[in-house]
C-alpha cells in the first residue's frame, strides 16, 4: 500500500530514475504495480549493515550481513515484508509461515490484506 514509507520511497526512486514503471507511467500497467520484493530486499540489506554499524568507507562482509540479520526480531521493514527474524549464522532461520495476498483486478496488482494485516500466516 502506498501509505507505506518504503512504498513511497520505491515509487519516488522509480519516478526519479525510470518514470515510465511508476505510478501514472507507460509501463506502470505492465509492471506487478506493488510488488516491491526487490525493493525490500534491499531496504534488508540496508538495515542489516546499519545493524551491524558497517562504516561507510568499510567493506561489508558476509559476517556483518549476518551478524546484521541476526538482529532482526519480528522486522517487518517499516511493513513491507512480514515479520522476520533471523539466527545467527550457526543454525538455520526460522521458517516464514507468512506471504501477502494478492489479487489482479483488471491488469493491476491490488494488495488484499489478511487477518494478520498486509500478510497472512499460517499457524
Amino acid at each position: 500500500t502506498l501509505t507505506l514509507q518504503p512504498a513511497k520511497d520505491l515509487n519516488a526512486a522509480l519516478k526519479q530514475y525510470h518514470p515510465e514503471w511508476a505510478p501514472g507511467g507507460k509501463n506502470y500497467d505492465l509492471s506487478l504495480s506493488g510488488d516491491c520484493t526487490s525493493w525490500a530486499g534491499g531496504v534488508m540489506f540496508a538495515k542489516a549493515i546499519t545493524n551491524a554499524a558497517v562504516a561507510a568507507s568499510a567493506t561489508a562482509t558476509s559476517a556483518d550481513v549476518i551478524k546484521g540479520l541476526s538482529m532482526f526480531s519480528n522486522e517487518t521493514l517499516g511493513g513491507i515484508t512480514p515479520p522476520l527474524t533471523f539466527a545467527d549464522g550457526t543454525k538455520p532461520n526460522a521458517q516464514v509461515t507468512c506471504t501477502f495476498l494478492y489479487k489482479w483486478d483488471n491488469l493491476k496488482l491490488i494488495s488484499t490484506p489478511g487477518p494478520d494485516g498486509l500478510w497472512s500466516c499460517n499457524p
